[in-house]
């Protein structure tokens, strides 16, 4: 598994979760230099209720492929 750089660096990282991140766009103390979360971010793997694992994880950062 390669390792992830993900320089985000929260006042509240004790209690923040990468859902809350994402879904808020978090900055950071260093979002002038590495971006915003999702500028960070390349993708999820998340596993459904049903137990299925959703594989969202692209090798790019722009995706216009427009599948679902």
């Amino acid at each position: 598994m390669p390792v992830a750089f993900f320089p985000l660096s929260l006042a509240a990282e004790g209690t923040a979760t990468i859902g809350g991140n994402l879904s808020t766009n978090a900055g950071g103390v260093q979002v002038l230099r590495y971006g915003n979360t999702r500028d960070l971010t390349l993708g999820l793997e998340v596993v459904l209720p049903s137990g299925e694992i959703w594989d969202g994880l692209r090798a790019l950062r722009k995706d216009n492929t427009a599948t679902t």
